[in-house]
């Protein structure tokens, strides 16, 4: 068998471990989370954070927090985990798959832009889901969420994003 990951739990992560245990705070919720929450939100600068227990159930969350919509349509990278596309039909709608640059295997920003010019009607809940295409003109994003999880520390070289969305920037 090959391990996935094999755990290194020493030092403070035996510490706080075992705080979680000694308490009963061991799921979704307690000290722990908040404190995460907190200390994310100072991190980037937003007045809130949440924490959830997956990448999907984010995503999940972000689209319903714009207002998704059942049968609406959701740009998502045709080069993607599967999560992009579960958290678009958990809300019922569809995704559309956008090409990806060769070089940086993100959306291509100007086959997106022609799509958008060319396919689509500008809608409040237009989304998309990757962080490639932000030097796309403002006029062009309804919604914009940057799934980046698993880079957070992305957030801090990234222009400032009011300067690309229009609405509710994430």
């Amino acid at each position: 068998m090959i391990p996935l990951c094999i755990p290194e739990i020493r030092g403070n992560e035996w510490k706080y471990l075992k705080a979680c245990l000694d308490t009963g705070w061991v799921s979704s919720a307690g000290p722990f989370v908040d404190r995460f929450e907190r200390e994310m939100a100072a991190y980037v600068g937003s007045p809130h954070s949440i924490a959830t227990v997956t990448g999907t159930a984010g995503l999940h969350v972000a689209l319903k927090m714009i207002g998704l919509q059942p049968d609406e349509e959701v740009i998502v990278p045709d080069l993607t985990f599967v999560a992009s596309v579960n958290a678009v039909r958990y809300c019922q709608a569809h995704p559309v798959f956008m090409d990806v640059d060769s070089q940086t295997w993100q959306m291509d920003p100007e086959k997106l832009e022609r799509f958008l010019t060319t396919e689509c009607e500008p809608r409040e809940s237009q989304c998309f889901n990757k962080l490639s295409f932000l030097a796309m003109p403002a006029k062009s994003i309804a919604s914009l969420i940057w799934q980046n999880s698993m880079a957070y520390a992305l957030w801090k070289m990234l222009p400032d994003p009011s300067e690309f969305a229009t609405k509710d920037a994430m």
